[in-house]
């Protein structure tokens, strides 16, 4: 869909006088791809990475490598897309050797990893990880969700001056 909304903006008066940010997949665009959508005026993509270590993505289920998040983003930047990854840190079950293994290859693409963003877990009530969150190593306060919902997130102060969250 982000290609052909690309094509149908390359084609259209906006180019030149609208820029441009997606939520892209790694999993989804070709060199192709982000040669038309810088043409069409997107500016930076943000990727929903989660980690870059292989077993925590197998774990997440989310279908890629640490290899192709790399090379997605290497092409991305290529062609003059600025990227942003999204990370969770740390996912329930990580280990200290996957979240040093995160951090050194986020060392490693810089130069095609533009920025960083970095998320505590989010468990939702549909998702695995909500549903079953003891397989998961995943302890909930008992009033987590109605705390939840009104949780005030500060993005402003450093999370040492959030709330503690209630999981």
């Amino acid at each position: 869909a982000l290609t052909e909304l690309a094509e149908a903006l390359a084609a259209s008066d906006l180019v030149g006088k609208v820029f441009f940010c997606a939520f892209s997949r790694v999993d989804s665009n070709g060199q192709e791809d982000f040669e038309l959508l810088k043409r069409a005026g997107f500016i930076s993509l943000f990727f929903g990475i989660e980690s870059l270590a292989d077993e925590v993505l197998l774990s997440l289920s989310k279908g890629i490598t640490v290899s192709e998040a790399g090379d997605t983003l290497k092409r991305a930047h290529a062609a003059g897309i600025r990227t942003v990854g999204s990370f969770i840190f740390p996912t329930p079950r990580e280990t200290e050797k996957s979240m040093a293994l995160t951090l050194e290859r986020i060392r490693e693409l810089r130069g095609s990893l533009d920025s960083a963003l970095v998320l505590a877990a989010g468990v939702y009530p549909p998702t695995p990880w909500g549903q079953d969150p003891e397989k998961y190593g995943i302890k909930l306060d008992e009033d987590y969700l109605d705390r939840v919902i009104i949780y005030p997130v500060k993005y402003m102060l450093p999370l040492r001056e959030w709330p503690p969250y209630p999981l």
